[in-house]
This record gives C-alpha cells, sequence and structure tokens, in this order.
C-alpha cells in the first residue's frame, strides 16, 4: 500500500482526533513523546495550539498507525508528521524533532519547524531545548 494515497492518508489523519483549546487566547507550549515507525524512531513534537490541542493517547495511536513508514527516509517521515499536523491540528507553530537509532547504523536527528503567517513569540520558544 502506497502511505502517499488519499485513502491512507484520511486514515491515518483520522487518530488526530483533536480536542478544543481551553485557552486560544494565550501562546503555550506543548511537548508529546513517543516512538514511530518501529521501535527505533523516536518522536518529539512541540507546539504551540490555536483552536485544537491533541491528547497523548491520540497522539500515541496517530504513531502507532506510521508503522508502515519504518523504511521510509526520516525526512520523509518528519514532512509526514508535519503535513498531517498543520491539516488536522493547525497549530500556530509546530516544531517536529526525530532521532532514529538502528543499531549497526550510524544514528540520524531531523528537525523541521513551521509556523502560521504573522505569529511570532521568540520568548516563549526561547524556552525550548535546542536541537
Amino acid at each position: 500500500m502506497n502511505a502517499d494515497t488519499d485513502s491512507a492518508r484520511a486514515e491515518r489523519r483520522a487518530f488526530l482526533e483533536a480536542e478544543s483549546n481551553p485557552t486560544t487566547n494565550l501562546d503555550y507550549l506543548n511537548r508529546l513523546d513517543g516512538a514511530a515507525a518501529g521501535e527505533h524512531t523516536h518522536v518529539t513534537l512541540y507546539y504551540v495550539p490555536d483552536k485544537l490541542v491533541l491528547p497523548p493517547t491520540a497522539f500515541k495511536n496517530y504513531l502507532a498507525a506510521l508503522g508502515e513508514y519504518s523504511e521510509h527516509l526520516l525526512e520523509q517521515l518528519a514532512a509526514t508528521i508535519l503535513d498531517d499536523f498543520n491539516n488536522e491540528i493547525v497549530p500556530r507553530w509546530l516544531s517536529i524533532q526525530l532521532k532514529r537509532n538502528i543499531p549497526g547504523a550510524p544514528a540520524q536527528q531531523t528537525l523541521l519547524e513551521d509556523h502560521q503567517p504573522k505569529w511570532e513569540n521568540r520568548a516563549l520558544l526561547a524556552r525550548l531545548e535546542r536541537f
């Protein structure tokens, strides 16, 4: 099955069951962590919510749905997660960090970030861990 088909994309994104953000007038950071695409890939996701927040259980279920990406490039996996979150959660700001450590292979890290046009909060983002 091609992971990029419309039906596969919709099926995967269905796991991103968001809830309403209780404080849309404030910028704040959320962090979610989990394993994706097999046990050797760790995902850390930081985001500043807009209208929606993602419960940790939904994030865990979404990552489990990415299992077919275990053989894909880490950059491709990161871009897929970024695209899914931008379409379903629509955060003000989003950072996705992936780390892959397969025994016998070089360790790899990938970081992607995106934000809504004109959104900026440097003081808040300065609190983040460095890549």
